[in-house]
Protein backbone atom coordinates (compact mmCIF):
# COMPACT_ATOMS: atom_id res chain seq x y z
CA UNK A 1 0.00 0.00 0.00
CA UNK A 2 2.89 2.38 0.58
CA UNK A 3 4.62 1.86 -2.44
CA UNK A 4 1.47 2.72 -4.46
CA UNK A 5 0.70 5.99 -2.61
CA UNK A 6 4.54 6.92 -3.35
CA UNK A 7 3.93 6.45 -7.21
CA UNK A 8 0.69 7.90 -6.79
CA UNK A 9 1.89 10.60 -5.24
CA UNK A 10 4.93 11.07 -7.65
CA UNK A 11 2.43 11.21 -10.62
CA UNK A 12 0.59 14.19 -9.18
CA UNK A 13 3.45 16.27 -9.17
CA UNK A 14 4.56 15.19 -12.73
CA UNK A 15 0.69 16.04 -13.76
CA UNK A 16 0.79 19.46 -11.46
CA UNK A 17 4.42 20.26 -12.72
CA UNK A 18 2.95 19.52 -16.37
CA UNK A 19 -0.45 21.65 -15.65
CA UNK A 20 2.06 24.84 -14.58
CA UNK A 21 3.92 24.32 -17.51
CA UNK A 22 0.79 24.51 -19.93
CA UNK A 23 -0.53 27.61 -18.68
CA UNK A 24 2.57 29.33 -18.83
CA UNK A 25 2.87 28.41 -22.51
CA UNK A 26 -0.99 29.65 -23.13
CA UNK A 27 -0.36 32.41 -21.08
CA UNK A 28 2.71 33.64 -23.33
CA UNK A 29 0.97 32.97 -26.62
CA UNK A 30 -1.94 34.59 -25.90
CA UNK A 31 -0.83 37.58 -24.45
CA UNK A 32 1.93 37.66 -27.90
CA UNK A 33 1.67 40.42 -29.89
CA UNK A 34 -0.32 38.80 -33.62
CA UNK A 35 2.20 39.54 -37.07
CA UNK A 36 -0.11 40.44 -39.33
CA UNK A 37 1.51 41.35 -43.40
CA UNK A 38 0.77 43.28 -45.98
CA UNK A 39 -2.94 41.65 -46.91
CA UNK A 40 -4.20 41.81 -43.69
CA UNK A 41 -3.64 45.60 -43.89
CA UNK A 42 -6.14 45.70 -47.17
CA UNK A 43 -9.55 46.69 -46.38
CA UNK A 44 -11.29 49.63 -45.02
CA UNK A 45 -10.65 51.18 -42.04
CA UNK A 46 -11.59 54.19 -39.61
CA UNK A 47 -9.58 56.38 -36.98
CA UNK A 48 -10.95 59.20 -34.87
CA UNK A 49 -8.15 61.62 -33.71
CA UNK A 50 -7.45 65.29 -32.22
CA UNK A 51 -5.08 66.03 -34.50
CA UNK A 52 -2.71 68.92 -32.91
CA UNK A 53 -3.03 71.68 -35.71
CA UNK A 54 -6.41 70.89 -37.17
CA UNK A 55 -8.36 69.65 -34.21
CA UNK A 56 -10.90 66.41 -33.98
CA UNK A 57 -10.89 65.05 -37.02
CA UNK A 58 -12.13 61.14 -38.48
CA UNK A 59 -10.01 59.53 -41.18
CA UNK A 60 -10.99 57.01 -43.62
CA UNK A 61 -8.61 54.65 -45.56
CA UNK A 62 -8.72 52.85 -48.20
CA UNK A 63 -5.20 50.48 -48.26
CA UNK A 64 -5.46 48.36 -51.67
CA UNK A 65 -3.72 44.65 -52.72
CA UNK A 66 -1.77 46.99 -55.31
CA UNK A 67 -0.45 49.11 -52.57
CA UNK A 68 -2.01 52.19 -53.25
CA UNK A 69 -4.48 53.88 -50.39
CA UNK A 70 -7.13 56.58 -50.63
CA UNK A 71 -7.27 58.70 -47.52
CA UNK A 72 -9.97 60.97 -46.54
CA UNK A 73 -9.77 63.39 -43.73
CA UNK A 74 -13.20 64.91 -41.97
CA UNK A 75 -12.61 67.58 -39.72
CA UNK A 76 -14.73 69.03 -37.52
CA UNK A 77 -14.44 72.96 -38.55
CA UNK A 78 -12.48 72.75 -42.32
CA UNK A 79 -13.49 71.09 -44.99
CA UNK A 80 -12.92 67.41 -46.12
CA UNK A 81 -9.24 66.37 -47.62
CA UNK A 82 -8.38 63.76 -49.53
CA UNK A 83 -5.54 62.34 -50.51
CA UNK A 84 -4.20 59.31 -52.22
CA UNK A 85 -0.40 57.36 -51.55
CA UNK A 86 1.56 54.87 -52.09
CA UNK A 87 2.11 51.82 -48.93
CA UNK A 88 4.06 49.04 -48.29
CA UNK A 89 4.56 47.22 -44.58
CA UNK A 90 6.95 44.74 -43.75
CA UNK A 91 4.63 43.47 -40.51
CA UNK A 92 6.30 45.96 -38.03
CA UNK A 93 7.18 49.16 -39.68
CA UNK A 94 4.63 50.83 -42.55
CA UNK A 95 5.87 52.92 -45.27
CA UNK A 96 4.48 55.54 -47.00
CA UNK A 97 5.04 58.07 -50.21
CA UNK A 98 2.35 60.63 -49.87
CA UNK A 99 1.18 62.80 -53.33
CA UNK A 100 3.47 65.05 -53.22
CA UNK A 101 7.10 62.86 -52.93
CA UNK A 102 7.16 63.02 -49.23
CA UNK A 103 7.75 59.97 -47.36
CA UNK A 104 6.10 58.78 -44.04
CA UNK A 105 6.99 56.09 -41.41
CA UNK A 106 5.20 54.44 -38.65
CA UNK A 107 4.97 51.59 -36.86
CA UNK A 108 2.13 49.03 -36.17
CA UNK A 109 1.26 46.98 -33.47
CA UNK A 110 -1.78 45.00 -33.93
CA UNK A 111 -4.56 44.37 -31.23
CA UNK A 112 -6.25 41.35 -33.48
CA UNK A 113 -6.79 41.48 -36.82
CA UNK A 114 -9.55 44.53 -37.16
CA UNK A 115 -7.54 46.82 -35.13
CA UNK A 116 -4.06 48.34 -34.90
CA UNK A 117 -2.53 50.94 -33.25
CA UNK A 118 -0.02 53.19 -35.98
CA UNK A 119 2.22 54.92 -34.38
CA UNK A 120 4.00 58.15 -36.28
CA UNK A 121 7.71 57.83 -36.39
CA UNK A 122 7.68 60.63 -39.82
CA UNK A 123 5.53 62.28 -42.13
CA UNK A 124 4.84 65.86 -43.64
CA UNK A 125 5.37 67.32 -40.17
CA UNK A 126 6.77 65.29 -38.38
CA UNK A 127 7.60 67.76 -35.57
CA UNK A 128 4.09 68.00 -34.79
CA UNK A 129 3.43 64.33 -35.05
CA UNK A 130 6.05 62.06 -34.18
CA UNK A 131 4.60 59.71 -31.47
CA UNK A 132 1.37 60.76 -32.22
CA UNK A 133 -0.97 57.51 -32.21
CA UNK A 134 -3.60 56.32 -34.22
CA UNK A 135 -5.73 53.48 -33.37
CA UNK A 136 -7.58 52.22 -36.17
CA UNK A 137 -10.48 49.88 -36.62
CA UNK A 138 -11.53 47.58 -39.73
CA UNK A 139 -15.07 49.40 -41.24
CA UNK A 140 -17.14 47.44 -43.33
Amino acid sequence: MTILLYYLQKSIIKITFLMIIFSLIATFYSSAQKVYSEPDLCGNWITKVNEPIDGKCKILVTWNKNNTAEIAFFYKDNEPYFTNSRWSYDGEFYYETYDGGEKGKAKIEWINKNKFKLIIIENQDTENYKGRVRVYKRSK
